[in-house]
């Protein structure tokens, strides 16, 4: 028999054998092929053992749709679902969509307990996140973050190495930060623009806050809690800013922007609508508004103002404004009381503490002092519907219950009482006499004038003194009827005594005789 060993030994193969796996011989004859019928597995001997060469697979089974992805649904079977749909014109993968509108289209069943995608991180301390980037570059992450021993939820600036939004896997904290150097345009941190269209007629009913952010506050407290005064307090915007580097901020002020602020509110209207707004309000501070459980607070603040510890730095105030009002037509309006310097309420509308320096004109119904005791200068009430004016920590002037005015004493008698002197109708600095009144105009009296016992009239020494400056003025002197200046007119008394033309000491006159007249007119100082 003619063997041809080109074909027996296939050029090194001394021979090929197939039969099941289980009745593959012993190895021992390198370069010799086995065959397994049922695994489908090729193998070789190497002289010692059999070297796996391929196969295993067996017969791949099965079909699938056009444009659907094939995936394995066995061992050995093929298969393919509507919900999983390639577009090879568009190179768009489609998940539960037949109709995929960009590069990964998922659709999610929408009922509860389904998600999109889930990525896990296995490893405590790993990064799980998705990764944009711009035409290589500008990359940024969204998803979770470890970073000094706690796991953020952030999108993230890979650029600047910076989470410009993260959230504190352990209690929800959100962390806004911003990093950008200004070049024209706007700088802002972050900017939220909110779009509501309202359609007509409609009328807001619940909610009725509308905004572009509302914040809430939830507190759910477990037992009674104290926190200290050096914390932060309550729901608030920590507007800190910082100024680094060597250069030096200069802010000019104009007509409609008066300061550099951490808060600012502008209102803006524009488009073409045409409203009424009734009632407009830069910052509207509503507190509180229970409508749960009953609360106890002690202080109520509407606004405070500078309830900031001082820190290690200096600062310099010029000017330091608790409020400004910057419009000259804008009006304060306070519905309730206003305290200034004052915690305690005393039901008045306007209650100072303090000193008040007014440089324009009050216009009140009423100005009513509440301090009783004396005041180094001003005004003060020391009783019920008594008023008193207080100069260098001295009563000046007393108004009393019956209204009546005393000067420089407290018990008055008169509408007017004077303690001291008085001099009326001199504009330089003039000193009465003592206890005394001193009249540089006409004095006009419409009354009996009573003077005191041992009161004398004192007149000038130098131009003299007129009593009945004209005529027709009448004088009468102990109770007679008052009469104008007697002319040749008069009627002559009645004579007795002499006849003719001689008068003798005994002739008398309306029964004084000339001696007596003469006497007379000495006893009274008319005649010396």
């Amino acid at each position: 028999m003619f063997v041809d060993f080109n074909i027996l030994n296939q050029l090194g193969s001394p021979s090929i054998n197939s039969n099941t796996f289980a009745k593959r011989p012993a190895a021992g004859q390198t370069g010799r092929l086995f065959v397994s019928t049922d695994t489908f597995q090729i193998f070789r001997d190497n002289g010692t053992g059999w070297d796996l060469l391929g196969g295993g697979g067996g017969t791949i089974t099965g079909s699938g749709t056009a444009t659907q992805v094939a995936y394995f649904t066995g061992s050995s079977a093929i298969g393919s679902s509507s919900n999983l749909y390639w577009d090879a014109t568009n190179s768009r993968l489609g998940i539960a969509t037949a109709s995929p509108g960009s590069r990964l289209d998922v659709h999610a069943p929408g009922t509860t307990g389904n998600f999109i995608a889930e990525f896990n991180a296995t490893n405590a301390i790993g990064n799980t996140y998705l990764q944009f980037k711009y035409q290589g570059t500008s990359t940024w992450r969204i998803g979770n973050t470890y970073n000094a021993g706690n796991n953020f939820y952030a999108l993230h600036n890979s650029a600047l190495n910076l989470d410009a939004v993260r959230f504190l896997a352990s209690n929800n904290i959100a962390d806004f930060t911003a990093q950008q150097t200004y070049t024209t345009g706007q700088a802002q941190s972050a900017l939220f623009t909110y779009n509501l269209t309202v359609p007509n007629g409609t009328n807001f009913s619940t909610p009725n806050v509308i905004g572009a952010v509302n914040s809430f506050l939830n507190l759910s407290l477990g037992g009674n809690t104290t926190m200290p005064a050096s914390n932060r307090q309550g729901l608030e915007g920590n507007n800190r800013i910082s100024f680094t580097g060597a250069g030096t901020l200069t802010m000019t002020q104009g007509s409609t922007v008066r300061a550099f602020s951490a808060l600012s509110s502008v209102h803006s209207f524009v488009g073409s609508a045409i409203g009424t707004v009734t009632h407009l309000a830069g910052l509207r501070i509503c507190f509180p508004d229970n409508t749960g459980s009953s609360i106890n607070i002690t202080n109520n603040y509407g606004i405070l103002l500078n309830d900031q510890t001082a820190g290690t730095g200096t600062v310099t105030y010029s000017n330091r404004w608790g409020v400004y009002q910057e419009g000259s037509s804008d009006l304060n309006y306070f519905n309730g009381n206003l305290l200034i310097k004052s915690t305690t309420n005393t039901g008045q509308a306007l209650q100072v503490t303090g000193t008040a320096i007014i440089s324009s004109t009050i216009t009140s119904t009423a100005f009513i002092p509440t301090v009783a005791s004396i005041v180094t200068i001003g005004m003060y009430s020391p009783a019920t519907n008594v008023i008193e004016l207080a100069t260098a920590g001295t009563t000046a002037i007393r108004i009393n219950a019956t209204q009546q005015v005393g000067i420089f004493t407290g018990a008055i008698g008169s509408r007017l009482q004077v303690n001291g002197n008085c001099a009326i109708g001199y504009a330089g600095s003039t000193a009465a006499p003592t206890n005394g009144l001193q009249v540089a105009g006409a004095t006009n009296l419409n009354n009996l004038v009573t003077l005191g016992d041992a009161v004398n009239i004192a007149v000038n020494a130098t131009t003299g003194t007129i009593i009945g400056t004209a005529t027709t003025q009448k004088l009468a002197f102990w109770n007679k009827t008052p009469i104008v200046q007697p002319t040749t007119a008069v009627a002559s008394a009645t004579r007795v005594g002499g006849a003719g033309t001689n008068i003798t000491t005994l002739d008398t006159f309306g029964g004084y005789t000339l001696a007596q007249v003469v006497q007379a007119l000495q006893n009274v100082g008319i005649l010396a």
